[in-house]
């Protein structure tokens, strides 16, 4: 058996036997597609793409789980380095990962992409009829009896009046038949006293309550904004609840009931425009895209926002064709006030905003100018902690921040290994000109990221962050390889947080009040 053991490994195959290309398209690619392909595909984000056998072993090498960068990454070995950022993998998803890199990485070579036809897909196959096998009760009864014969069971005995009663009444408005209505069916005799119960409860109110809830499920329906940190709430929200209610109780046609949610404004009349708070509940074109085409089509478009869909036939171009038409479509709201207090209104608040631009536009030269002071004076700062020293004309705060970060970083940040390789008794000359090197490598990265953003403002057209809406179009950004990132974080970027990760910001960042002292008055 050992021995069989050891064949399997040298021969790169997965200790269950499993053959390695099934092994990664089974149970890595699919962690790859879900973590990693947004940031590390067409995007190249930090120089590093994970959609090539190529591009990936740059992060791993085969057959060596422990030296690999990929792993250490989403293992989260390093506090200061952890992919993906929005959390950790799952315990079975990273023995997978090191499982596939210990039998050799095995990553199928890229072939003609598979010609889809969609009209194959069983699940856009048309409903055909079926006529229910012979039996007594209604069609549902003939089915679900015929299957019970065959598995050999039999069916449980009829309710009773009181259990019938209490099993409608919470099926369709959710709430216990009151003492009244129970005493009422228990004393009616007549035959179709049941149906009466039914159509009872489908006039009810509190039916469309019940059941508007499913379908306000799929809405993604909120009284506030979804993910925000603190009570932002929708002042109109409940008038798309109240419509969905309303159309179930009036029994509004089905195909009636979605063209209001997307056209409400072209149908005749007005009665239904509440229907389109469906299109506004998402925060983004993308979420209304991806809730639409969840809720009425049963797809999820959204998976081929970054990339051709895995396994429905959505190529990413049909993504940003659908998502155009969202584009083109504006999110109004109707004021109840008068026209001249509006205006009042959107001027004040035009004011209002270029005043809060012009305030953010000039945090951001602030804090770029005071990046540049600091980082032409690293050599400074590195010498003083060296001799272990406060002179008056260093900034304290920022002496405390690159004391805080040396003793945090000692282990493992590659760009300072030449400042943790002087020994304790090095000569004075040693340590400062080990100091400028690093003083220019950090003005270096500085001067780098600035000219990337410039670039990168320039291709998105001044908006960042927006892909091209167009047939086959995207924009791709430029980005510092993953190392310099990290090194550029560390000394310049502003403080971010995640569900595990809290960055406090680098040594040379200040912004808001702590800019204040650097400002003349």
């Amino acid at each position: 058996m050992r021995v069989c053991i050891l064949l399997l490994v040298a021969m790169g195959v997965p200790a269950y036997g499993q053959d390695p290309l099934a092994f990664f398209e089974s149970r890595v690619r699919p962690v790859l597609v879900k973590n990693c392909y947004a940031c590390h595909t067409k995007s190249e984000m930090g120089g590093f793409r994970v959609d090539s056998r190529e591009r990936i072993l740059q992060a791993l090498q085969p057959g060596s789980p422990e030296k690999s960068l990929l792993l250490e990454l989403v293992e989260h070995r390093n506090p200061q380095r952890k992919m993906p950022p929005q959390g950790k993998l799952k315990d079975n998803e990273l023995a997978d990962l090191r499982t596939w890199i210990a039998a050799g990485a095995a990553y199928p070579e890229k072939g003609p992409a598979p010609k889809l036809d969609p009209k194959s897909f069983w699940s856009f196959q048309p409903v055909k009829p079926v006529s229910p096998p012979p039996g007594p009760g209604a069609p549902i009864d003939q089915f679900l009896s015929a299957r019970l014969t065959q598995a050999g069971l039999a069916a449980a005995a009829p309710a009773g009046k009181r259990t019938l009663l209490r099993r409608v009444t919470f099926d369709l408005t959710g709430l216990p038949p009151t003492p009244e209505e129970t005493a009422g069916f228990l004393a009616d005799p007549a035959p179709n006293a049941f149906a009466k119960v039914v159509d009872r409860l489908l006039a009810s109110p509190h039916y469309g309550e019940r059941w508007a809830r499913y379908w306000l499920d799929l809405a993604r329906y909120s009284d506030g904004q979804q993910g925000a940190r603190e009570d932002t709430p929708y002042p109109n929200a409940w008038r798309y609840r109240d419509w969905v209610v309303s159309a179930l109780n009036q029994d509004l046609p089905y195909n009636t009931f979605l063209k209001a949610q997307i056209a409400a404004d072209l149908l005749p009349g007005q009665q239904h425009l509440a229907a389109l708070g469906f299109q506004t509940i998402g925060e983004t074109d993308n979420d209304r895209l991806d809730v639409t085409t969840r809720a009425m089509l049963g797809l999820t478009v959204g998976c081929a926002q970054c990339h051709d869909h895995k396994f429905d036939p959505i190529p990413t171009k049909d993504y940003y064709s659908l998502l155009g038409v969202f584009k083109s479509s504006a999110v109004d709201e109707h004021p109840l006030v008068a026209p001249e207090i509006v205006k009042a209104y959107k001027d004040a608040k035009a004011a209002a905003d270029d005043k809060q631009a012009e305030l953010k536009r000039f945090l951001e030269t602030q804090t770029a100018i005071v990046l540049d002071v600091f980082a032409a004076q690293t050599a400074d700062y590195l010498l003083a902690i060296w001799k272990q020293e406060t002179p008056a004309e260093l900034d304290a705060e920022v002496l405390a921040r690159w004391k805080a970060f040396l003793k945090e970083s000692k282990k493992d940040h590659p760009f300072f290994a030449s400042w943790f390789a002087l020994p304790a008794t090095a000569p004075e000359a040693d340590v400062r000109r080990t100091a400028q090197q690093l003083q220019q490598s950090i003005e270096a990265v500085i001067a780098e990221k600035k000219a990337i953003n410039d670039r990168n403002y320039v291709k998105l057209g001044g908006i960042e962050g927006l892909k091209d809406v167009n047939r086959q179009v995207s924009t791709l950004v430029d980005a510092l390889p993953i190392e310099r990132f990290y090194f550029w974080r560390d000394i310049a970027s502003s403080p971010f947080k995640s569900e595990d990760i809290k960055f406090d910001g680098g040594i040379y960042y200040f912004t808001g009040k702590a800019l204040d002292r650097f400002l003349e008055p």
